[in-house]
This record gives structure tokens, sequence and C-alpha cells, in this order.
């Protein structure tokens, strides 16, 4: 199922964000907008795997996230992202990947 541009939108400036300003440390910040409801990454990501958005990421957004992954010693996120490149797939795993880091910032 092709995801709309709206969330297309909102997850790309989620990646950026998280590549450019999100730690463990500070609070998510709030990505995107819809129905008078504001939504963090984690949010997003949860909307577009719940969604099962199956279309592929555009290269540009792939190749920021293979940095990403790449960057954190999470190797079977990594792989898992380079199996599936949908964005329900990337969506779950950059959720994971926050999640983790979460964890280990304790």
């Amino acid at each position: 199922m092709p995801i709309p541009d709206v969330l297309a939108n909102a997850f790309e400036r989620a990646v950026d964000l998280y590549f450019v300003h999100w730690a463990p440390d500070i609070e998510e910040p709030t990505v995107a907008a819809f129905g008078g409801r504001n939504y963090t990454i984690t949010r997003l990501c949860d909307l577009i795997e719940i969604a099962g958005y199956s279309d592929e990421i555009p290269t540009l957004m792939l190749e920021r996230l293979s940095k990403i992954f790449h960057l954190h010693p999470h190797g079977d996120l990594n792989a898992k992202f380079k199996n599936d490149l949908s964005y329900a797939n990337a969506a779950r795993c950059l959720r994971e990947l926050i999640q983790r880091r979460k964890m280990e910032a304790r």
C-alpha cells in the first residue's frame, strides 16, 4: 500500500531530526501534527508500521537511514533494514533503535 505524501514527508523529517538533533537524554521532538495531535518520531514510526506501508523508501532517505543503522552497534537492525526497504520496516527499525538507545542511556 502506498504511503500518503503527508506521512512520507513526516517520516523524512523524522529521519532528519533523529540523525541531526535527537539524543537519548533529550525528549523526542514532535515531527508532525495530524488531526490536532502532535506525533513524536516513535509515534510516527508506530503509525507507519501499523499501517503496513509497503512501498520502498526513496534513495536519499535510504542513504540517511543506512548511515544511522551503520553508526550504531546494532547489526541485527542494520540487517533487518537492508532486507526490507519498505516504509513499514524502516519505521519499525528506527523505532526499535530509538527504544534501544533510550534503554542504554539509563
